[in-house]
């Protein structure tokens, strides 16, 4: 999925600000989903829901105004 960076993302215009990560990495889920002819909003409706139990974000670089960002979903079973 990409993700062009506005204004809106960014703190007053520079480093998009941290915990809209967050938010890429869920829309990027839903997308992974949809594509897979999946709608999360059906699947809660049949009782699967969707925990986030733990998250852990390494920054390695700034992302900034008009920046493309490309985020990548893949799909891991841990028991």
């Amino acid at each position: 999925m990409k993700i062009k960076i506005y204004y809106h993302r960014t703190d007053c215009g520079g480093p998009v600000y941290y915990a809209n990560y967050l938010k890429f990495f869920e829309e990027a889920r839903t997308e992974y989903f949809m594509q897979r002819g999946f709608s999360i909003k059906d699947l809660a409706n049949s009782g699967t829901m969707f925990i986030v139990a733990r998250q852990e974000v390494d920054y390695k670089l700034p992302a900034v105004y008009g920046d493309l960002l490309e985020i990548s979903t893949t799909l891991a079973v841990l028991c």
